[in-house]
């Protein structure tokens, strides 16, 4: 009887702790699905190391939090050609927001 007792016990603590487990990570886990698949692509651009990185990035809704990049084209922030450069890349990252965005949309 002792014996079946200490089953039922350690039963019901694998079970409260499995409870535990799926309320915490289980709804972090959950939240961090729904904010990717809530996330758009995003066109930006910023310097780093003296370049300028044009990229198109997955950004959550909520937090802005960056949680995918593609750089698109990097080049020196000093080239003479800067502006030039610049719009293209522009340009192909916004077409690539737009297609990654629709692509996203598909049953």
């Amino acid at each position: 009887m002792r014996l079946i007792a200490v089953l039922l016990v350690i039963i019901i603590l694998a079970l409260a702790a499995w409870g535990i487990y799926q309320l915490t990570i289980g709804q972090a886990r959950r939240h961090r699905l729904t904010q990717h698949r809530e996330a758009t692509w995003r066109f930006r651009h910023y310097t780093r190391d003296g370049d300028t990185v044009v990229a198109v990035s997955k950004v959550a809704p909520e937090s802005e939090e960056v949680l995918e990049e593609q750089v698109v084209k990097r080049f020196a922030s000093t080239d003479p050609d800067w502006e030039d450069l610049f719009l293209a890349a522009r340009l192909e990252a916004e077409q690539r927001a737009f297609h990654l965005n629709a692509d996203g949309n598909l049953p």
